[in-house]
């Protein structure tokens, strides 16, 4: 590949200084999917992205004349001669710049709360999300679409198909949009988000590039259209000090503690919030050096007491963000009967 600089060139610095932490996989995507004149492919857009970060291999970073958005450092540039490596960088994206913030999580559309989604969306108004404008965020901190009939478990073949519960999502984040126009909105996919890949990798393996490239879950969900980030490859967030996570991202459940708070604080080890286990709770220890360190978990959207499991420690929340200069506070809030306790 040679250093001269062309079209896909421009384009892909560009998308590389506005989006430095993206990873070159998801990256591609979106370049692929804004300038599809442009690139082939998403393994066209991710080559090119890859080789501005210098991870093309040693004799393209020599010949390279721009290094700005290299990720190799000097033990970084195989000096061995080893066999080029595949892997991938996977970096947390961040939430900094925000003064209000909305999280809400495990709405598991079509079973959630009509009542509590409604609850929260307002509670995010009056708490001054909207008027902060592009300084507010509403974080969809995952399982925003159920995809039952997609899991791998025993399935009722009466509940709804994934193709409604896509129209619904649509329907959902469209009307969220109206709410918030000018704040940011990010999906951060849950382990039901992610059901909608893992079953096109299962059973649709020889298409499933083409399909990634067409109908990917954040293009069949209209979020490019109604500018809203979509954020996959369990990356957490990061609001400063602060870490949020949706709860899958561990190998194993942080649920087996006290609480889900608890558990969280054994795992990450700095202040966190996560959801994924439908259970508002709080937890606070401080270090030798008397650092407080507080993780949350937040309640969920969602029927509280499905079919599969009718009884259990569910209830209603979200969480509410106020961010000012570096410091930040979390209100971890639940519902009760349609009211915020």
């Amino acid at each position: 590949m040679s250093g001269e600089i062309t079209i896909t060139g421009v384009i892909c610095k560009q998308y590389l200084a506005k989006y430095p932490t993206m990873t070159s996989m998801a990256l591609a995507r979106k370049v692929r999917k804004e300038n599809p004149t442009v690139f082939s492919s998403i393994d066209a857009a991710r080559c090119r992205l890859r080789y501005y970060r210098g991870q093309s291999g040693a004799l393209a970073r020599k010949k390279a004349k721009d290094k700005q958005f290299f990720t190799y450092g000097e033990y970084q540039a195989n000096p061995y001669g080893l066999p080029e490596s595949h892997q991938d960088e996977w970096k947390p994206y961040f939430l900094d710049g925000i003064e209000k913030g909305l999280v809400i999580s495990d709405i598991h559309i079509p079973y959630h709360d009509i009542v509590a989604v409604s609850v929260a969306l307002t509670a995010g108004i009056k708490h001054g999300v909207r008027e902060a404008k592009d300084k507010g965020v509403v974080l969809i901190n995952g399982d925003l679409i159920d995809f039952y009939q997609l899991s791998r478990f025993l399935k009722d073949p009466r509940k709804r198909n994934a193709k409604q519960e896509i129209e619904d999502t649509k329907r959902f984040l469209g009307t969220l949009r109206e709410m918030y126009p000018d704040a940011r909105i990010v999906y951060k996919e849950g382990n039901h988000d992610a059901r909608y890949e893992l079953y096109l990798m299962r059973h649709a393996e020889d298409l499933f590039d083409l399909l990634m490239d067409k109908a990917s879950l954040a293009q069949v969900t209209d979020c490019f259209n109604l500018g809203i980030e979509y954020v996959g490859e369990k990356r957490y967030g990061v609001l400063y000090q602060l870490n949020i996570l949706h709860g899958d991202e561990f190998w194993t459940s942080v649920s087996g503690q006290v609480n889900p708070a608890r558990g969280l604080f054994l795992r990450a080890k700095e202040c966190a919030l996560c959801a994924h286990h439908h259970q508002s709770s709080e937890h606070v220890e401080p270090t030798i050096r008397e650092r407080q360190i507080a993780t949350w978990s937040q309640g969920c959207l969602c029927e509280l007491h499905p079919k599969y499991m009718r009884i259990n420690k569910w209830n209603h929340g979200f969480v509410l963000l106020d961010v000012e200069g570096d410091q930040w506070q979390v209100f971890n809030k639940r519902i009760i009967k349609g009211a915020i306790v």
